[in-house]
């Protein structure tokens, strides 16, 4: 099986938080420029960038993207 990012999900994420690019920006060690190239698909969030936002956030740090499965068999 093979797992690919999908879209970002972060901009969705900090509506439904209540929370602007640049509060997360303030309460993070990335910058305003940085989350934006997540949020537009410049740039991959690394997995510690995932863990802290959603820390920060107060949600799971799978909840950023759309995940992409290939060559997913399910059991029956």
């Amino acid at each position: 099986m093979k797992i690919e990012f999908g879209r970002c999900l972060l901009r969705e994420v900090l509506r439904r938080a209540g929370m602007k690019q640049i509060d997360l920006a303030e309460r993070s060690s990335k910058t305003e420029t940085q989350i934006s190239d997540y949020i537009n698909g410049r740039k991959y969030m690394s997995y510690r960038t995932a863990i802290e936002f959603s820390i920060i956030i107060g949600c799971h740090a799978e909840e950023f993207y759309d995940w992409e499965y290939q060559g997913f068999k399910k059991e029956e």
